[in-house]
């Protein structure tokens, strides 16, 4: 069983198109490709997280098609428009956020993306949607997004596997919010930590790798 990550397939959403650069000529072509690239890669024996915006018209249509042991949705701002629709669609949990353990690792999913978010001081791993891929990664966090190039390797508009995220972003370091500013100096939240407890200053912490 593999678990898998997702965001923003915008079936049924035509303008989607235009709006992300997508490479189909209609919305037609786009329903059929985003089946086909999910049922490339996922079985019937694996878990599936969508994380937001999963389809701009009736959703249980599309999710009978695709492939997943389980599939849970973390609602996006598009969701809220159709909760009716997707409370019968047979998803297998719905909410607004998920914390996961696996591996004895710990993931916070959402739609949106966090700077800050449960345990990320400890290194927990943060997916998201919302972006189309156009906001930069934040430490251990990044868009899981079918327009993401986020993680990779991947199959475009596919979920991507969760060992792929922890392999992308468990070099990363992570955010050392409790840091508290001193006078004179550059604010100690622009600080990053790593699993050997050491901080590195600068506000490109973002792009800096795990050190000794």
């Amino acid at each position: 069983m593999t678990i898998y990550v997702t965001a923003d397939e915008h079936f049924d959403n035509k303008g989607v198109i235009t709006n992300c650069n997508r490479p189909f000529k209609d919305v037609d072509e786009m329903n059929e490709a985003l089946v086909d690239a999910h049922n490339a890669v996922v079985t019937d024996a694996d878990d599936v997280y969508h994380l937001g915006d999963f389809a701009f018209k009736n959703p249980a249509p599309w999710l009978a098609r695709l492939k997943g042991r389980t599939h849970h949705l973390i609602l996006g701002n598009h969701d809220y428009r159709r909760l009716a629709a997707i409370r019968k669609a047979g998803f297998t949990s719905i909410q607004d956020i998920l914390y996961l353990r696996w591996e004895g690792k710990r993931f916070f999913f959402s739609h949106y993306a966090h700077r800050s978010w449960r345990n990320s001081i400890h290194g927990s791993y943060h997916c998201f949607g919302h972006s189309h891929g156009a906001m930069g990664m934040w430490g251990r966090s990044g868009d899981a997004g079918v327009d993401s190039l986020h993680f990779s390797p991947r199959t475009r508009f596919a979920p991507v596997p969760l060992e792929i995220i922890v392999a992308t972003l468990e070099s990363r370091m992570f955010i050392d919010q409790h840091a508290r500013e001193e006078k004179g100096k550059n604010h100690a939240c622009d600080q990053t930590r790593s699993d050997n407890g050491a901080t590195e200053p600068g506000s490109g912490a973002v792009e800096s790798r795990r050190g000794g």
